[in-house]
């Protein structure tokens, strides 16, 4: 694995992966949310074998995506590419002026 910005390690498919909390803060996640889905179709490519899994840390917004995507609610195994996401799309929500 090779480190990221924010020396958060990435696997070779180019995923973050954490493991436990970066300077006693829990890790949050961004850009999971269906504006960011939808703004990005051309990112969109399918899952072969979509997970079924139990994520009890998602947010109440998170969680309502997971659960449309695992009922094909935008098309048959929809998946975000993430590292295709518009980095002027990213530093709008991850930097928002004023």
């Amino acid at each position: 694995m090779q480190a990221g910005p924010c020396c958060a390690p990435r696997t070779p498919a180019g995923h973050l992966v954490f493991h436990g909390s970066i300077h006693g803060a829990q890790p949050a996640s961004v850009l999971m949310d269906e504006d960011t889905l939808l703004a990005h179709r051309e990112a969109w490519g399918t899952e072969p074998s979509p997970s079924r899994a139990v994520l009890s840390r998602l947010t109440e917004e998170e969680a309502a995506l997971y659960e449309a995507l695992g009922n094909d609610a935008y098309g048959p195994s929809v998946r975000l590419e993430q590292e295709l996401i518009r980095w002027d799309w990213a530093l709008e929500r991850l930097h928002p002026p004023g």
